[in-house]
């Protein structure tokens, strides 16, 4: 028969070969929050169809995302998993050919009509 003995196992702790990773202190560089702007958006009708909608961030290339460059989308019109027409499926360009609107005078849009109700945008 055969001994079996176990395996002599080092008291030392294992060192970790990669260094631990800090958690940010603040936002990425250019982030932009504004969340009342963000619920005035949110409380808007979407601009395709008039239905209740969510907010779609609308990104520049390279840029990270900003509460100020938002739309009222309603979900078949913002999300991918509510079919093969909505924003995300798309992309930006095909969206605006297929639907005919401009999603920066939009923006745009969104922005003075929220000034002109007594609101200012934070500033970034």
């Amino acid at each position: 028969m055969i001994r079996r003995h176990p395996i002599a196992r080092s008291q030392k702790p294992i060192q970790r070969r990669a260094p631990v990773r800090k958690r940010r202190a603040k936002p990425r560089r250019g982030r932009v929050v504004d969340k009342q702007y963000l619920a005035w958006v949110g409380s808007q009708p979407c601009m395709i169809s008039g239905k209740p909608a969510t907010v779609h961030h609308v990104r520049r290339f390279g840029e990270p995302k900003s509460d100020h460059r938002i739309l009222p989308l309603a979900p078949e019109y913002h999300q991918i998993q509510a079919g093969h027409t909505s924003i995300e499926a798309l992309g930006k360009r095909k969206f605006e050919v297929m639907y005919g609107v401009n999603l920066e005078t939009r923006i745009v849009q969104y922005q003075q009509d929220y000034m002109a109700a007594g609101f200012r945008l934070k500033a970034p």
